[in-house]
C-alpha cells in the first residue's frame, strides 16, 4: 500500500529508505529542451508466503501445528534515477546502491540492520488523517542491492533499479508510536492487524516476584506475562514483546522471566493493567499501530 501519486495523479508522494529519497524528480528548462533530475518509482508489489502446519496425530507424535499466519512478505519496487549529466547520473547510481547494499546495512547497523521503508498511503478517512495520507512505513532489508540497469538507448541519462525488501513483520505500520502510560485503555481501532508492544519502567527498590503486564482484548481475551523482581532493586527496564527480551541498564535479565504469554496489541480497545508493581514507576508501553496491508 505505497502510494506513488496523490489524488491529482501528477503529485508524487514522497518515498525513502536509508536517506535516499525514491520518487522525486525536478524537471528544469535548459535551453530548447527540458532537463530531468532525480530517483522515481513507478511499480510497486509484495510478495507475502502463507504458512499453515495440520498434524493429525499430533496428540500421539507431540509435533507442532498452528493454523494459517503470514510467515514473510517482500516489497518489490521499480523505477528509473535520472541526471542532468552522465555524472550526475553515476552518482545517482552510487547512492542508490550504497544505501540498500545489504552487507554495509548490516556491517553500520549491527544490532538492528532492518530499516524503515517511509511512505504515504493515501485515504479518504480524512476524520484520521486529515491530510488524506496515512504517514506509513515498513521495516525490511534489502535483499540484494539496488544494481540499476544503464543504456545508451534514448538520452543516455537515466537508469533502470529495482528494490526487493524482506520485512521484518509481513505488515505496515504507522510512522507515529503510540504511548500508553500506566494502567489504561489503548483505542487502536484504526488498525486491522496486531503489534507487538514495548514495555519500560523504572525499579528504586526490590522488585515483586509477580510483577504483572497483562492486556484484555476482544480476540485474545485476558492475557499476562510474569516478572520476578525480587531479585533486583534498581534501573531501567525495557520488555521487548516481540524480541522475547527483559532487559535492565540495557544488561538482558531471563532469569526475571516467571510466566504468561508474549502478548500482541490487537485491533481495538486493549485494557492494559499493571498488578503487584512495589517499587516500580513510569511505567509505559508504546506500539506502533499495523496494517494487513
Amino acid at each position: 500500500m505505497i502510494g506513488i501519486y496523490d489524488d491529482d495523479r501528477t503529485t508524487r508522494l514522497a518515498i525513502a529508505f536509508n536517506g535516499v529519497a525514491l520518487n522525486t524528480l525536478t524537471t528544469t528548462a535548459a535551453g530548447v529542451r527540458s532537463q530531468r533530475y532525480g530517483t522515481i518509482t513507478e511499480v510497486v508489489g509484495m510478495r507475502t508466503a502463507m504458512d499453515y502446519l495440520s498434524e493429525p496425530n499430533q496428540w500421539m507424535d507431540g509435533l507442532e501445528l498452528y493454523g494459517i499466519r503470514k510467515s514473510s512478505r517482500i516489497v518489490v519496487l521499480r523505477g528509473f534515477t535520472y541526471g542532468r549529466d552522465i555524472s550526475e547520473l553515476h552518482d545517482n547510481i552510487k547512492a542508490l546502491a550504497a544505501a540498500t547494499d545489504p552487507a554495509r546495512i548490516a556491517f553500520q547497523n549491527p544490532s538492528d540492520y532492518f530499516l524503515p521503508l517511509t511512505f504515504s498511503t493515501p485515504t479518504r478517512d480524512t476524520a484520521n488523517f486529515a491530510s488524506g495520507l496515512v504517514p506509513s512505513k515498513y521495516v525490511g532489508v534489502p535483499i540484494r542491492m539496488i544494481e540499476p540497469q544503464m543504456s545508451v538507448v534514448g538520452d543516455g541519462l537515466s537508469a533502470a533499479w529495482e528494490l526487493n525488501l524482506l520485512l521484518r513483520e509481513p505488515k505496515r505500520f504507522l510512522q507515529a508510536v503510540t504511548t500508553v502510560s500506566g494502567n489504561a485503555t489503548s483505542n487502536n481501532s484504526i488498525a486491522d492487524d496486531r503489534s507487538w508492544p514495548t514495555v519500560t519502567f523504572t525499579l528504586s527498590g526490590a522488585g515483586s516476584s509477580t510483577f504483572t503486564i497483562a492486556n484484555t482484548g476482544t480476540y485474545q481475551g485476558s492475557v499476562s506475562l510474569v516478572l520476578n523482581l525480587s531479585g533486583y532493586s534498581s534501573g531501567s527496564w525495557v520488555v521487548d514483546f516481540r524480541e522475547r527480551t527483559i532487559t535492565q541498564d540495557g544488561t538482558k535479565r531471563p532469569d526475571v522471566y516467571a510466566s504468561g504469554t508474549w502478548w500482541m496489541i490487537e485491533p481495538g480497545n486493549n485494557v492494559i493493567a499493571y498488578s503487584n508493581t512495589t517499587n516500580t514507576s513510569s511505567r509505559s508501553l508504546t506500539y506502533y499501530p499495523a496494517f494487513s496491508l
